[in-house]
């Protein structure tokens, strides 16, 4: 039972390293994504702001699946590790709504 947070965060990491690979050959919509109000404006915003974050996105699903993989190892990251990816979710969408603004 004391392993179980840190397979479950194992598993969301893997699935936000997955969003990363499968968002950059999405079009636009409303159901997958980062949907803010700038990326669903036009095609060409879509793409732009996905190229940019592919990375990103999966450097915070593999950095999850490090803490999870640690979180086996160490208590001190059982109770850290998923904070840290949420953290890190929330700082692509930042850069997504804050920098990523084309002229």
């Amino acid at each position: 039972m004391e392993y179980l947070f840190p397979i479950i965060s194992f598993h969301i990491s893997l699935l936000i390293f997955l969003f990363g690979l499968a968002s950059k050959h999405t079009s636009r919509n409303y159901f997958f994504g980062i949907r803010t109000p700038y990326t669903l404006r036009s095609d060409e915003n879509w793409k732009y702001v996905h190229k940019k974050l592919v990375r990103p996105v999966m450097i915070v699903g593999a950095g999850g699946m490090i803490a999870s993989i640690a979180g086996f190892i160490s208590p001190f990251f059982r109770t850290e590790m998923i904070f840290y990816t949420i953290i890190g979710i929330q700082i692509l969408v930042l850069i997504s709504f804050c920098f990523l603004k084309r002229p």
